[in-house]
């Protein structure tokens, strides 16, 4: 058998149980999890963030000696990194992301699964593949704008964690 051969051979053997399976459904569960993560520290740090915020003048208020001053202080320094953690990692636009992907794979999983507009027809499993496929190019290529856009060039060994670990 030729290498010309192999891509047919792979294609007719991924059936649509099997993509669903591995694909669609691992996508899924991949973008709920992120999104609810992204969720979770957004309003933990949003939370932190105000919080102490909200202490730096009552702090700077109820104690006049250095230790006041000093907690004040430290309670301020918290806020604004809870703040700038906020900023830098964009957890509520990660969240909204995530989640509305997740959402339109579900959306075309469920039209697929019951045949609806537009995989009413025989070339259905492959206009699945390719709009999920599609949904999953346009989030990861608007991911990587964002991070590009503001962290600067993606280049270096950092380039292979940062994107690891979105």
């Amino acid at each position: 058998m030729s290498k010309t051969d192999q891509p047919e051979r792979l294609w007719k053997s991924m059936t649509a149980e099997r993509y669903l399976e591995e694909r669609v459904n691992d996508q899924l569960a991949w973008y709920s999890k992120k999104s609810t993560s992204n969720k979770n520290w957004h309003f933990r740090l949003q939370l932190i963030t105000l919080v102490a915020a909200t202490l730096v003048p009552v702090v700077s208020l109820s104690f006049t000696g250095s230790g006041g001053r000093i907690f004040a202080a430290l309670t301020g320094s918290v806020a604004a990194i809870a703040a700038g953690v906020v900023a830098l990692y964009q957890f509520r636009t990660l969240w909204v992301d995530y989640r509305a992907t997740a959402e339109r794979i579900n959306y075309e999983k469920f039209l697929f699964l019951t045949g609806s507009e537009p995989y009413n027809n025989p070339e259905s499993f492959s206009v699945f593949v390719n709009r999920i496929e599609k949904t999953i190019s346009q989030e990861n290529r608007g991911w990587h704008e964002m991070i590009s856009s503001s962290n600067g060039d993606l280049t270096g060994d950092s380039t292979t964690a940062t994107i690891a670990d979105r």
